[in-house]
């Protein structure tokens, strides 16, 4: 479970695996309790990585969440959709996603979701 804080709401997220996918280098957040969910959280910068994120996945896993909603972030989102995985994909900067585009263009792509 992964609990976030956007202004004054609390967001609280279920997932049976975490995938954290923020950009060239991960960038692991401070979040309580990451350290000790080894088996349960991922993050994404080459091939070995996504290789041992595939391998993880078994048929019981159903959830996801991909931290991060640059191209990485939702190239992963979409293959674990695709995969038949319910993915949930958090980016800080919200409604701000994929930083190349600009304000306009981010904005239609967020809402053709």
């Amino acid at each position: 479970m992964i609990t976030v804080k956007h202004e004054t709401e609390i967001l609280t997220e279920h997932y049976d695996k975490l995938i954290l996918s923020p950009g060239a280098k991960p960038f692991v957040p401070p979040i309580t309790g990451l350290a000790e969910a080894k088996k349960m959280f991922f993050s994404l910068r080459n091939v070995p990585d996504l290789d041992q994120i595939m391998t993880a996945l078994t048929p019981e896993t159903k959830r996801a969440v991909v931290i991060g909603a640059g191209f990485i972030g939702l190239e992963m989102a979409e293959n674990l959709q695709k995969r038949g995985l319910e993915v949930t994909l958090v980016e800080k900067k919200h409604p701000m996603f994929l930083p190349p585009l600009d304000e306009e263009m981010a904005a239609f792509c967020q809402k053709q979701n």
